[in-house]
């Protein structure tokens, strides 16, 4: 079959599908430059809202310039087909490589914590959040480390029939009680996907995962069960996760980066032995 061409952009390569878009590795005819290319499924363009949705979140989203950060390049439509076009970056993405590799390194785990919640601050202090944290989201560059993708576009689709069954934006295994609860995201809300992230890093498997989203719901309403953290991993690792899965928002950490900082700190010291008795015959 003939690449398909949409604009100036050539779809070289089928990457996978979502909920809302097709992913292809394109060539920026034009600029002769590899890209990633969403065409965005025909639900979301048959309605005027939507387009005018979509084009207000790519101009918000675009504005975003960081290097864990897969930017927004373009947003066009051709034909009644909407796409955006955005940094491609190689490599597999975290959800991937927890399914070729099972239990993460605590060093890498951490690592790829880290230059992901850059990327997630930085957007924070913009005054965007992601809103669809998760490893599939989560970009593993041989080189650049963790990039983040879908940045904005859990955001953008909002109107009725492209809710979940619930009414509720997200993947079930990342949302947030407060999320549940008809609240909108926020970046606690991100900072509480991102620990699901770390405990499935270091796990292999999702902290939160369950047959339907009713189901989904309940787990996330109750204090997690945390698995048996690998070797290396610091002490006092499962009261920073805790914190950072309290189910109020204001009981978590006061940044993405504060909750990475909380990893890396040094285990208080052990309480002194009690005194010996006194006296006695």
């Amino acid at each position: 079959m003939e690449p398909m061409i949409i604009g100036h952009y050539r779809c070289v390569e089928y990457l996978g599908a979502g909920t809302f878009a097709e992913v292809y590795r394109a060539q920026d005819i034009a600029l002769n430059r590899e890209v990633a290319g969403k065409i965005l499924k025909p639900i979301l363009a048959t309605a005027p809202q939507y387009q005018e949705m979509f084009q207000k979140e790519a101009q918000l989203v675009s504005t975003l310039f960081h290097q864990r950060i897969a930017t927004l390049l373009e947003y066009g439509e051709e034909q009644g087909r909407i796409y955006l076009v955005m940094r491609y970056v190689a490599g597999a993405n975290l959800a991937e490589v927890i399914a070729k590799r099972g239990k993460l390194p605590w060093d890498e785990a951490l690592r790829i914590l880290r230059e992901t919640a850059e990327g997630l601050d930085y957007a924070h202090r913009q005054g965007l959040v992601h809103g669809d944290i998760k490893p599939q989201n989560i970009l593993v560059h041989p080189r650049e480390g963790a990039v983040l993708t879908d940045f904005g576009l859990a955001r953008m689709v909002e109107v009725g029939s492209v809710k979940g069954s619930l009414g509720v934006r997200g993947t079930p295994a990342y949302i947030p009680p407060e999320v549940w609860d008809g609240q909108p995201a926020s970046p606690a809300s991100d900072q509480y996907a991102l620990g699901c992230v770390l405990a499935e890093m270091l796990s292999g498997k999702a902290l939160f995962e369950a047959s339907t989203p009713w189901a989904a719901m309940k787990l996330h309403s109750q204090p997690p069960a945390l698995p048996q953290w690998p070797a290396g991993a610091p002490a006092g690792l499962g009261e920073v996760i805790r914190k950072a899965l309290a189910q109020a928002p204001q009981q978590r950490f006061e940044s993405v980066l504060a909750f990475c900082a909380a990893l890396q700190a040094p285990p208080p010291p052990p309480p002194p032995p009690p005194p010996p008795p006194r006296g006695g015959g």
